[in-house]
């Protein structure tokens, strides 16, 4: 009885989860902006300015109270908040009383001002110790996956190791070390990195990503391989439970779970899993059967790049002065050609003792990279292949469209000369004809390696497929619980490295190093605020101290109708003794107004494309 009860108790908690933590997000959203409107009005009740109007949100009131002379709503628009004080605006007819804003000193308008900043950056100082305090989870600063050829796998970083530093700066979680690279001059990252209780720093050059618009060194965060099930999921009729970390697949070790999975696709799955419990870890044996989902306005004809293309070598490789360089496409390897990663395994693996010869194309010209047998380990460890985009010869893939007409004209590595009648030269050309054919049924031009005679093929494209299996990796977490004088330190030590972030971040957008395609908008800070909310009240608070120093940076900035731009006038008001006339003011309103109403829409803009891309 007593068990029936607490699986509907439970059930009914999963139920409501979600109208729980978007509660949360909503709360502390708005928290932000009561905390910010709260500065100047706190201010202003303290000075003797008048305060008319206290909103959360803009535009027309939905509802409130009044009490005193201070309207308290909440209005249509939830994009922020304001505080309309007596006197505010310069049009108004003005009485002379010491309730309006006008007529008070610029030190005392100034207060007034810069309170909602103040306040802000407040609640940071205090929210970091406290909740530093209670702990908070982190994801571990370690590196998960180092993805070959790129700037971390060029300069040795491996799986596990821990990011102490980065330029000099505290690494003390996962996404600091991809912030402090984005933010870094661009050249070189001095690495602080513990491996196996040694510590030694590394140099990484990273790389700039274009289509993320900063610099990356191309490493994921740990994982351990622990999952997050997907409800409905066939992982969840499995019986896989959120936790689960996955210990094999089929009797082999996980490794790298696209890898482990990929050739398996829809077959049933033999997957040891570590589940915690009441009496501690215990290893259980689940059957997941992937579930195929077939796409309704994509087809494909099923084919796959060539895998031949060097992207970079290191260590001694790349001190040998006649070898393989980046750019090279390898044709043949001990007159055997190569078309996938596999191929070049077993040529690497086979008659382990000879010489190893490379046919290679470089600068359009063919030549052979001979290598001496004790380099095979090296050339396993120390070069990058990947995946070519750049040619139109191609890999058939089992089971897709081509490979199903069982055609004998169909072979790997043929070249794929046209699409329906379009010249195609590289792999990209032939997915966008094929992807913007208003046909499934496509016609090819086909010509096969070492022969000069061109064939036509007629398929029909197939709906492409993906397999499902239910869950998701979730990142590898540690709980920070520091004492107090730690705590306090540490909590100092956050609030000055985010002010100095927002710095960082402004000046690398406004010198391109960091494209304006990274700001976020509401979207995006709702939709992080409920991902830290499932972490746990302490980790959304973690998170809101920092979006209140964003807040109150924003503010500060010497924009017409922010905070920082009625500073900015003030201090010129200062300087010559009298405001800036009527008609500047209201023009600089009004293109502070253009300026801000147009980085919200920007900023929506990019938060709508992170929705579907």
């Amino acid at each position: 009885m007593f068990f029936a009860i607490a699986e509907t108790g439970s059930g009914f908690l999963e139920l409501i989860k979600p109208y729980w933590l978007g509660f949360q997000v909503v709360f502390g959203i708005g928290l932000m902006i009561f905390i910010h409107e709260l500065g100047h009005f706190l201010a202003a009740k303290k000075i003797g300015v008048g305060v008319e109007t206290f909103s959360l949100g803009f535009g027309p009131r939905l509802f409130g109270f009044k009490r005193g002379e201070t309207d308290y709503r909440f209005s249509a628009v939830p994009l922020g908040g304001y505080v309309k004080l007596t006197g505010e605006n310069p049009d108004e007819a003005k009485t002379g009383s010491p309730k309006e804003l006008q007529n008070r000193s610029v030190f005392e308008r100034m207060i007034i001002f810069g309170a909602g900043v103040f306040l802000n950056f407040l609640f940071a100082f205090i929210t970091f110790p406290i909740i530093f305090t209670v702990g908070v989870p982190f994801i571990k600063a370690e590196v998960g996956e180092v993805f070959t050829g790129g700037p971390a796998w060029k300069a040795g970083l491996e799986p596990g190791d821990k990011v102490l530093e980065v330029d000099g700066n505290t690494i003390y979680e996962f996404n600091d070390i991809p912030l402090n690279i984005a933010l870094g001059n661009g050249e070189n990252c001095h690495i602080l990195i513990e491996r196996k209780g040694k510590r030694f720093y590394v140099d990484v050059a990273p790389e700039k990503n274009m289509d993320a618009g900063r610099y990356q060194i191309l490493v994921s965060w740990p994982t351990r391989h622990t999952v997050k099930i997907d409800k409905g999921s066939p992982a969840e009729s499995a019986g896989f439970r959120d936790g689960d970390r996955l210990v094999s697949i089929n009797g082999a070790p996980t490794g790298e779970w696209l890898k482990a999975t990929d050739v398996e696709r829809e077959k049933p799955l033999l997957i040891e899993v570590a589940r915690k419990t009441d009496l501690g870890e215990s290893n259980i044996e689940l059957t997941l059967i992937p579930e195929e989902v077939l796409s309704d306005n994509e087809y494909l004809i099923g084919i796959t790049q060539r895998f031949n293309l060097v992207k970079a070598i290191r260590g001694s490789l790349e001190d040998r002065e006649s070898g393989l360089l980046p750019g090279d496409f390898i044709l043949e390897i001990n007159g055997t050609p190569v078309y996938s990663e596999e191929d070049i395994d077993l040529a690497l693996d086979r008659d382990s003792d000879k010489p190893i010869g490379f046919e290679v194309l470089r600068n359009n010209a063919r030549l052979t990279v001979d290598y001496e047998a004790h380099f095979r380990p090296l050339l396993k460890h120390d070069l990058s292949i990947v995946p070519n985009n750049r040619t139109n010869s191609v890999m058939i893939m089992p089971g897709g469209a081509l490979d199903k007409m069982n055609n004998s004209e169909v072979r790997d590595g043929m070249f794929i000369l046209a699409v329906n009648g379009g010249k195609t030269e590289t792999f990209d050309d032939i997915s966008e004809a094929v992807g913007e054919a208003s046909s499934t049924t496509h016609q090819l031009t086909v010509r096969h390696p070492g022969e000069k005679e061109t064939r036509a093929i007629e398929v029909n494209a197939l709906p492409k497929s993906r397999v499902r299996y239910g869950f998701n990796f979730t990142p590898d977490l540690q709980i920070r619980n520091l004492n107090a004088p730690d705590a306090i330190k540490a909590g100092f030590n956050c609030s000055i490295y985010m002010i100095k972030t927002c710095y960082l971040t402004l000046s690398r957008i406004l010198t391109g190093d960091v494209a304006t395609k990274n700001l976020g908008g509401i979207i995006t800070i709702s939709r992080a605020s409920y991902s830290f909310a499932e972490l746990g009240l302490a980790r959304l608070f973690f998170f809101l101290a920092i979006l209140s120093i964003n807040l109150g940076f924003l503010n500060i900035l010497p924009i017409p109708v922010l905070d920082g731009g009625h500073l900015f006038f003030l201090l010129i008001e200062k300087i010559k003794g009298s405001p800036v006339s009527d008609r500047i003011m209201g023009y600089s309103q009004i293109a502070g107004m253009a300026f801000v109403l147009a980085l919200l829409v920007y900023v929506t803009y990019n938060d709508i494309l992170r929705l579907f891309y």
